[in-house]
């Protein structure tokens, strides 16, 4: 979590999410996008961490199936994969 990556999600169109750790403040020193994303969790918590919680239980099955299947796809016909 830093500042730098929430400023590269905004500027590709993605609203950032990530958890903010004990200690972080709403400083932006020079990042919109990390003060927004703290602005949002204050405005409406329950809203902001249903949304993160759905995106970090896709992430945690991704890491899963990743981990499960090491090998690359081997299949090179589009139907088949």
């Amino acid at each position: 979590m830093s500042r730098a990556n929430c400023d590269l999600m905004a500027k590709i169109g993605v609203v950032p999410r990530f958890y903010p750790k004990k200690g972080y403040t709403l400083r932006q020193k020079g990042s919109v996008a990390w003060r927004k994303m703290l602005e949002n969790l204050i405005a409406d918590p329950q809203k902001w961490l249903n949304v993160y919680h759905k995106c970090s239980n896709v992430e945690g099955c991704f890491s899963t199936l990743k981990r499960d299947n090491s090998l690359p796809l081997r299949k090179q016909l589009d139907e088949r994969k």
